[in-house]
This record gives C-alpha cells, sequence and structure tokens, in this order.
C-alpha cells in the first residue's frame, strides 16, 4: 500500500524534482536508460519477434523456407548495425553450413525362434525403430532380465537382446547396457495408453548431425505382444520367476529375428555467424548465443492454427541479441572481438550448438566469456535472475560483483539448474567454453512454468503473449558484463589467449 509523503515548502519542491528524475528513469550510471529509451528498445524487441514469429516465417523449422527468411533478416540486421561475417570463411559468408540426418520408421518385422518354429510377433503391439535405413538380426540370443537393468556385467549382454519389464526410469540403465554392448533392449509395458504414447514418438521424424548416426535399435513391445510370441503359459511363467526373490538374469533358449527400416533424407541447415572486430588482435573474443529455429508447423491437419510460431522460444532471444549488438556496435570497438552466433537445431537436441563446438568458426579455446540468450520474454521487470552455470566457469566473480552493484538478486540455484542441460550452452560448456546463463524468465520458476503449460511448443507462442520487462533488465544486464569481459583491463582473463 503507498502511503501520501508530507513535505512543505523547500522540500515539497525538492520532492516533486526528485519525483521527476526518477520518474524518468535517468540514471548516471551503467545499466540503466531513460524511459524514453526503454519505451524505443521495447518496441525494437517487440518489431523484430513480431517479424520472426510472423506466420509468413512458418515457425522457422530448418530446412524450409521460414529458415530463408530467419537468416535473411539476420544478415540485414547485423549488416546495418556494422557487424561483418563472423564465420571466417569466404566461400560461405555469414552463414556455416550444418547438415543433417533425419529419419522416420517404415517397416518393422519381429520374431522368435522357438525351435524349428518361427512365431511373427503382432506389429501393432511393437514400436521398433533405429536412425538407420534398414536394420537386420538373425538368430540373436535373448537375455531375460526381468525388471533388472542395473549391475549386468558386459558379458552377460554383449551382442545379445536384452529383455525387460519396463519400469519408470530406466532409461539411464538400458543406455548403459547399449553402451556394454548389447543389440538392442526390449522394454515389454503393460499400458495399451503408455504403447500409443511412444508410437506417437517414434513416428516423429527424429534428426541427428549428418555422420553421427548410431544405429540404436528402440524397441517397445506390449505384455499381449510376448504372450502370443512365447504362449500365455510360458509368459506367465516368465514374469512369475522375475518376481521371485533371488531371480537372476539368464539367456532364453529361444532367440529373434528383428527386421526394421527407415525413411531417410538429408536436411541442409545453418547456423549465423556475426563478428564485431575488436582492437587488440589474439585478445579472445566474447560469443552471444540463442537458438533461430522452432518448429515449424506443428500441429495437425484441420486445427485452425497450425504454425508454432516460437515467439518468445525463441524469437526473443534473438530479437535481444540483435539490440544488445546494436547497443554494443554503436559504443565499440572494444578489445576483444565480439562474436554473435544464431544456431540451427536447438528444438532438435542442440544439433546447431553441437556442430559449432564440433567445427568451430574461432578456436574455441579463444572463447573468454560466452552467453545464451533463450525464451526471455517471460518475467515482467524487477524479477530476480536464474544464474545457468553458476560455478562451473571462471566468470562467476566478475558476475557477482556486477550483480552486487547493479542491485539484482539471484534465484535459489537449486531452482533452475534442471534447464542446464535443455539449452545450446551446454554442448559449448562440456567443451570448456566458459559459458552462462542469466535470465529473468528463469528467476521465477512459477512464470516459467506457467509459460511451459500454456504457450510452450504450441502455436499459442506468439507475439501477442510477450512481456519485455524482464527482457530488457537482461540486456542492459548483459551490455555492462560484455564490455568488462570485452576489456582486456577489466578482465585480462584467465589464461592470456595467443591465437
Amino acid at each position: 500500500m503507498d502511503y501520501p509523503l508530507r513535505a512543505t515548502g523547500a522540500r515539497t519542491t525538492f520532492v516533486f524534482l526528485l519525483a521527476l528524475l526518477v520518474s524518468a528513469c535517468v540514471s548516471t550510471g551503467e545499466g540503466k536508460i531513460s524511459r524514453k529509451d526503454h519505451v524505443q528498445l521495447e518496441a525494437a524487441l517487440r518489431s523484430h519477434i513480431e517479424t520472426l514469429a510472423d506466420d509468413g516465417f512458418e515457425g522457422r523449422k530448418p530446412g524450409t523456407r521460414g529458415e530463408t527468411l530467419t537468416l535473411d533478416y539476420l544478415r540485414n540486421q547485423f549488416e546495418n548495425i556494422g557487424f561483418e561475417s563472423g564465420t571466417n570463411d569466404p566461400g560461405n559468408p555469414w552463414l556455416a553450413p550444418v547438415l543433417l540426418t533425419a529419419s522416420k520408421p517404415r517397416d518393422q518385422k519381429v520374431a522368435l525362434v522357438i525351435g524349428r518354429r518361427t512365431v511373427a510377433l503382432p506389429t501393432d503391439q511393437l514400436v521398433f525403430y533405429s536412425d538407420s535405413r534398414s536394420q537386420r538380426v538373425e538368430g540373436a540370443e535373448i537375455v531375460y532380465t526381468g525388471g533388472i537393468l542395473s549391475g549386468l556385467s558386459e558379458a552377460t549382454v554383449k551382442g545379445r537382446i536384452v529383455l525387460s519389464l519396463w519400469s519408470e526410469g530406466s532409461e539411464a540403465a538400458e543406455r548403459q547396457l547399449l553402451d556394454m554392448g548389447a543389440t538392442a533392449v526390449i522394454n515389454v509395458i503393460d499400458d495399451p495408453a503408455m504403447l500409443e504414447e511412444v508410437r506417437r514418438r517414434g513416428e516423429r521424424e527424429r534428426f541427428v548431425l549428418s555422420g553421427e548416426e548410431d544405429g540404436t535399435l528402440h524397441a517397445y513391445a506390449t505384455e499381449d505382444a510376448m504372450s502370443a510370441g512365447f504362449g500365455g503359459d510360458t509368459w506367465a511363467e516368465l514374469k512369475a520367476k522375475a518376481a521371485a526373490p533371488g531371480f537372476e538374469p539368464y539367456v532364453l533358449k529361444t532367440r529373434i529375428n528383428i527386421e526394421t527400416s527407415s525413411q531417410v533424407r538429408e536436411v541442409r541447415t545453418n547456423n549465423f555467424v556475426a563478428r564485431l572486430p575488436g582492437r587488440v588482435p589474439n585478445s579472445g573474443s566474447i560469443l552471444l548465443m540463442g537458438h533461430w529455429d522452432h518448429l515449424g508447423i506443428c500441429a495437425e491437419e484441420g486445427m485452425l492454427d497450425r504454425i508454432c510460431n516460437g515467439a518468445v522460444d525463441n524469437a526473443s532471444g534473438v530479437a535481444l541479441l540483435i539490440e544488445l549488438s546494436r547497443r554494443l556496435a554503436a559504443n565499440g570497438p572494444f578489445d576483444r572481438d565480439i562474436y554473435v552466433l544464431a544456431t540451427t537445431s536447438e528444438e532438435l537436441g542442440l544439433l546447431g550448438a553441437k556442430a559449432f563446438a564440433e567445427a568451430p568458426s574461432i578456436p574455441l579455446d579463444s572463447i573468454v566469456a560466452a552467453f545464451n540468450f533463450d525464451t526471455v520474454a517471460v518475467a515482467p521487470n524487477g524479477k530476480m535472475l536464474g544464474f545457468l552455470g553458476q560455478g562451473m566457469t571462471p566468470l562467476d566473480p566478475v558476475i557477482i560483483s556486477t550483480l552486487h552493484k547493479m542491485k539484482r538478486q539471484l534465484a535459489p540455484e537449486g531452482e533452475v539448474q534442471g534447464f542446464l542441460r535443455r539449452q545450446d550452452g551446454w554442448a559449448l560448456l562440456g567443451r570448456d567454453v566458459p559459458v552462462v546463463v542469466l535470465s529473468s524468465s528463469l528467476g521465477d520458476m512459477a512464470l516459467t512454468q506457467k509459460f511451459i503449460d500454456t504457450h510452450y511448443h504450441r502455436p499459442s507462442d506468439e507475439a501477442r503473449s510477450l512481456v519485455l520487462g524482464g527482457a530488457i533488465d537482461d540486456l542492459l544486464l548483459h551490455e555492462v558484463l560484455v564490455k568488462q569481459f570485452a576489456s582486456i583491463r577489466d578482465y585480462p582473463g584467465p589464461v592470456q589467449q595467443t591465437h
């Protein structure tokens, strides 16, 4: 509740003038702007987002017309700002090509070999697929593990099919068995609704970086399928054995044949890389990044709105990149180069960021500091700040000191770390690049969860749902931070660069 301020005479005049000064948001320090500039900045961010999230961009899916429009828009903006191509490849200015392989299941045939009999399993009770054009397994031994997936030896599973009763949280153990040489893990599920969900996931097109197809065979079957294959009495006996005390996995006399085929195609897409040259050669670089892609046409035929426009996720992050870069260019050059990386295929599994990490436009060890911007238009101004990567890079002292000076408060660390592996910075953090995410959108998990529950990856993620106060707070914070990290005097860096 507001209370009236009592003042008389000269004090009244002073208070009035002070109120005018505060209401105009005039600042003598960094990280604050006038009300007029704030309005202009908000309008600029909104304009970028409205353009990138327009239906004409078709949801910015990699390899589509929407990608071409997005990349043309980015080049236009950054050329006008005063940046140059950052690919360091005259043959590919501005764009760093990324080649993907997309696969979609086409056919599956599975049969048990019991003695001299071959018993085909009902295909409507199976979901078997891989990213290979075709895969064939003939006469493979089956290790029956009941519900046990951990503690198995390599000698037990290598070259064999693991048959397991599915349980919640078994994915990590399954990955470990595959790494140990298991040909596949067949998950037996007893919930028909779950099989349909698995089928829907399996039928979607899956993307990997070309050359990184692993041929992993994903396999799910219902108990009805197992009962049809083994026979009802035998399957009931197998389940009873698994439930008995002291049960240990063993190799069945029954063998299995598996045949799958997939429709495979190549998708050519691009990362966008821009550069603001620094004054001091070989002094390292600052990297600003955010993904430009979204899901494209995502809703089923017949729906009134089928386009996932991705206004918040992540046209907002790209808009912030553009306007932050504009403000930096107006005050540059700085000692260090400033690179902007707008990545493709984040929504497909951080693939653009992974491609950059594997074939970077600049040496990764020359990156002094990196900041990722993703889904920034959720929180109003004045919110606490989520800090992904805290304690994982040498950037913390400068960041914490700056937050203190700017009176920005950090959200509890535990609430935000669940997003660490779900954003592009993770692909670079694993290569020892000092990359962090500082975001008001992660400072209030209730707001973030509300966005996830209502608009995330839905056609309703449109420009009308924007909240830009927190995004502007974050932009101004990063402007201060980038200037510090781009200065050799203010931040010599943990190691002087030699590239």
